[in-house]
């Protein structure tokens, strides 16, 4: 049996959702604040994670950039239906994204089809393999070796490839903060993640893209 953390401070909505998952067969688990749902990911590892954007301690983007790494697939569940808002929290890392009010049968569907996408650990892209659990990355078979906070920058990159990240986006995701950065913290470790890719042969993984930010091409 799949379980479902629900993680929404709205008891009315919990409860009914709880109703729904659970005459569909599936266990659910209620989290009612950002803090309580990562402790329930971190001891219960649920299957999937159905998202509200409003939290009494954080937002649903909080929660995203704690979660950022994990292969838990997190549908979001919002009242909310702005394009940009939708297009921001599928950039950092939800799996999909559904707005109230909602049909049941349609989040039903939503979620079986979550559950069957597989969620892999490793990630491999031009020879660079990255493991999330493992927290290394080869090259080649070669361990290269990056520090805590440039690790976690590369993952980020190769979990979304193709994709255009302002500098804002890039510390919002690995830092877990809805603030902007302060310094060029996120140039200076690119620039440090570019230096160790080049000394194996690597180029032109990270590039800038003019005036707009970052992407990872493949």
């Amino acid at each position: 049996m799949s379980s479902i953390l629900i993680v929404n401070n709205d008891q009315s909505t919990a409860n009914t959702l709880q109703h729904e998952l659970q005459a569909a067969g599936y266990h659910t688990i209620h989290a009612n604040s950002l803090k309580q749902g990562l402790v329930h990911v971190r001891e219960d590892a649920p299957d999937l994670v159905l998202l509200d954007l409003t939290l009494p301690d954080g937002s649903g983007r909080d929660f995203l950039a704690r979660l950022r790494g994990s292969t838990i697939p997190v549908v979001i569940l919002t009242a909310c239906d702005d394009a940009h808002v939708k297009v921001e929290l599928l950039n950092l890392g939800a799996s999909d994204y559904v707005t109230k009010p909602y049909q049941p049968k349609e989040l039903l569907a939503r979620i079986a089809v979550q559950l069957r996408v597989p969620h892999f650990d490793i990630v491999t892209i031009r020879d660079i393999q990255l493991s999330s659990k493992a927290r290394v990355v080869t090259y080649l078979g070669h361990e290269l070796h990056f520090s805590p906070t440039e690790f976690d920058i590369l993952e980020f990159f190769m979990r979304h490839p193709e994709r255009i990240y302002t500098s804002t986006m890039v510390y919002q995701a690995v830092w877990g903060t809805g603030m902007a950065p302060t310094s060029n913290v996120v140039e200076t470790h690119v620039t440090r993640i570019r230096q160790k890719l080049r000394a194996v042969g690597v180029h032109g993984l990270i590039r800038n893209v003019h005036r707009l930010g970052y992407a990872l091409y493949s």
